[in-house]
């Protein structure tokens, strides 16, 4: 077996992509002191699975090994180191020839192995170089002041090197996986042996009940049988009363079509009577209208008799008669006169009627569309209403989401929500404002670090990190406000930056934050551009050298080194988005109480008009009532006029009678008439 290359990216101070190859002469690394000579030793120890930081000679986190920047580079999220082996001889345990080991750190702390590219774990990684004298600790690595501890250390100690040499190391390791095996075994033995211990003091009342629920199952069984019996004879004795009541039904029945039949028989005489109890009603009116005729005709007569025989009596004149007679024809001429005004008048109010009611059709018309209108209107007042509720409801979800943090990961949400933890700010989506233009450029730029809490100092984040500790809640990043500081672009590149087309300008610039939170904005996006499209970021990116990061405004990103990163995304940011669609939400809100208020005012207006419309009926169908009842009272006197013309008009014709023949004729005459009405009268 033999080590061919090294491969190492971002790790300590190496910040460009360096591999060393190693060929079958010895290789030798030199220079002076400070350079970097000790970090290839902890670079191999690291990939090989080292987890002590103090022996890696870092800070107190594991994220301090990656390359933390200088003042023309910015810091590496991650850092990354693979050992190239050659395996030709099978010294490894493993059929490939050519095996690669590879260590990825993240800055979040999240570690990832890998043999041949594929994911595993670390005690895969143990497994493999098992007994091959390489590993973390193996002494085929002896760093700066081993050789005296060596030299130094207990027998005991230097047993452990001469068994890795041996090459029993693995067997030993097993042996004592095997021991532990035997101890979990024996403890499960005696656990299981206290189990049957507790378990036979408890068989004999378990056996008492045993027997107790055996003869409770039969006595269940022995009621199960009498209640289907006792079930059996109550539906035998309900169905004989069934069938009993059936027939009284069906007599009662027979005896109701009876009685309905004769009913109708006898009906059907009571309306034959009563329409023969009609007809001679209404010849009983006939008759009675006829003597009523008759009996006027006989007063009428009787009343000129009277007036002939009173003549008569005072021997009236001709000079008389014709003075009578001119008065006459003059009140007769007056009374055409009125008549002829009266139905004048009477056509007139016909005609306004006529007019009175075609205005109140039309205005029926108006009241209908009206109507029809003001319904649409309470539909879209309902349908406003409606969306006014469900937005209203979803504002409030949204506020109760982002006061309880819902969205967060498992750990931030439990950090931001326990009131004991002193010194927690928010996370950092949640200090800033962000306009809605730069929403997917600030979103992508952010990226995890958006979930980032924010604490006041070291102390909040230790007790922090023990709480998710104690309770095993998972991990959360922390940012102390004493210690992150801000991070920035060079001032004469920003400034040849800002020249070119289409660059907006730096991230941190579009955001909107209390004064205490800038170092950390400016930590995370001072030293990230921001430009209108893709093509501006590809110019962007050759003219700094892909030094620094370059987001679009459609969310696309220029990593340092010259990746890209884009396409279709979910948008993973809650804090932003709910904020976001928090202000949308509100907004909505607002536009739907003023349609809401416009579509009231509208109701109101609508209900206004028609409130007049109702009024200008009520008004009109008065002025009709009026009209008609005028109408009438004319029809009434035209008729009164009429009569009196029809008097005159007799007494016109009796004084001619006078003056043509004697009194004597005239009263013969009536007198005549009278018997012949009343000959009549009696015969009705």
């Amino acid at each position: 077996m033999k080590l061919k290359s090294i491969r190492i990216f971002g790790f300590k101070s190496f910040a460009d992509k360096t591999i060393l190859e190693f060929n079958s002469s010895i290789t030798a690394i030199v220079g002076p002191n400070g350079s970097g000579k000790s970090n290839i030793v902890d670079a191999i120890r690291w990939v090989l699975g080292e987890q002590s930081i103090k022996s890696l000679r870092g800070g107190e986190y594991m994220a301090d090994v990656i390359f933390a920047g200088s003042e023309t580079r910015a810091p590496f999220k991650r850092a990354e180191v693979a050992l190239q082996f050659d395996n030709t001889e099978q010294y490894l345990n493993s059929e490939l020839n050519d095996i690669e080991v590879k260590r990825v750190l993240y800055y979040t702390g999240e570690n990832e192995y890998y043999i041949n590219n594929v994911k595993v774990r670390l005690k895969d990684i143990h497994e493999l170089f098992l007994d091959s004298g390489i590993g973390e600790d193996s002494f085929n690595i002896i760093s700066q002041g081993k050789i005296e501890s060596i030299i130094n250390s207990k027998p005991q100690d230097r047993r452990v090197i001469l068994e890795s040499a041996a090459q029993v190391l693995k067997y030993k390791t097993r042996k004592q996986e095997s021991i532990k095996k035997l101890e979990k075994t024996e403890d499960n033995l005696e656990k299981v042996g206290l189990v049957i211990h507790e378990l036979k003091d408890r068989v004999e009342p378990l056996k008492e009940q045993s027997q107790a629920a055996q003869q409770y199952l039969e006595f269940q069984k022995e009621l199960q049988d009498l209640e289907i019996a006792l079930t059996t004879r109550d539906i035998t004795s309900i169905n004989q009363e069934y069938q009993t009541i059936q027939k009284k039904i069906e007599e009662f029945t027979t005896q109701k079509e009876k009685l309905e039949k004769e009913n109708t028989t006898d009906t059907t005489a009571l309306e034959k009577k009563k329409l023969e109890l009609i007809k001679l009603e209404e010849e009983i009116t006939m008759y009675q209208e006829q003597t009523m005729t008759y009996h006027d005709m006989i007063t009428k007569l009787n009343s000129e008799k009277q007036v002939i025989l009173e003549r008569q009596k005072y021997e009236v004149n001709a000079k008389k008669i014709d003075e009578n007679l001119l008065t006459l024809k003059e009140e007769e001429l007056d009374l055409l006169k009125q008549q002829e005004t009266m139905k004048q008048e009477q056509s007139e109010m016909e005609a306004k009627q006529k007019d009175l009611k075609g205005k109140r059709t039309e205005i029926e018309e108006e009241e209908s569309l009206l109507k029809i209108k003001y319904n649409h209107l309470r539909q879209d007042l309902l349908s406003s209403q409606t969306n006014l509720a469900n937005l209203q409801n979803k504002a409030q979800i949204l506020k109760q989401n982002i006061e309880n943090n819902e969205s967060m990961p498992y750990a931030v949400k439990n950090v931001l929500n326990n009131p004991r933890l002193k010194g927690i700010h928010n996370t950092i989506g949640r200090l800033i404002e962000v306009e809605e233009k730069y929403q997917d450029a600030i979103e992508v730029a952010l990226g995890a670090s958006s979930n980032f809490i924010v604490v006041e100092n070291e102390k909040s984040a230790r007790d922090a990190i023990t709480y998710l500790k104690e309770n095993k809640l998972g991990r959360a990043t922390f940012f102390p406000l004493n210690i992150i500081t801000s991070r920035y672009v060079s001032p004469s590149i920003l400034s040849n930056a800002k020249q070119m087309k289409g660059v907006l300008g730096i991230a941190s610039d579009f955001i909107k934050c209390d004064g205490m939170y800038q170092n950390i904005i400016e930590n995370q996006l001072g030293n990230i551009f921001v430009v209108e499209t893709m093509k501006d970021m590809e110019s962007l990116g050759k003219e700094t050298n892909y030094k620094y990061r370059i987001v679009s405004l459609d969310g696309e990103l220029s990593n340092i080194g010259g990746s890209l990163t884009g396409g279709s995304r979910n948008r993973q940011n809650k804090a932003l988005l709910e904020k976001q669609e928090l202000e949308e939400t509100q907004k909505r809100i607002e536009d739907a109480r003023t349609r809401m208020k416009s579509y009231e005012e509208q109701e109101e207006e609508y209900r206004t008009t028609l409130d007049q419309k109702r009024e200008e009926i009520a008004e009109i169908d008065k002025n009709i009532a009026i009209t008609e009842q005028l109408i009438k009272q004319k029809e009434t006197y035209i008729k009164e006029q009429e009569l009196k013309i029809q008097s005159v008009q007799k007494e016109i014709s009796g004084a001619n009678a006078l003056k043509e023949g004697s009194l004597e004729e005239s009263i013969i005459e009536i007198t005549k008439k009278v018997k012949e009405a009343q000959v009549e009268q009696n015969q009705s």
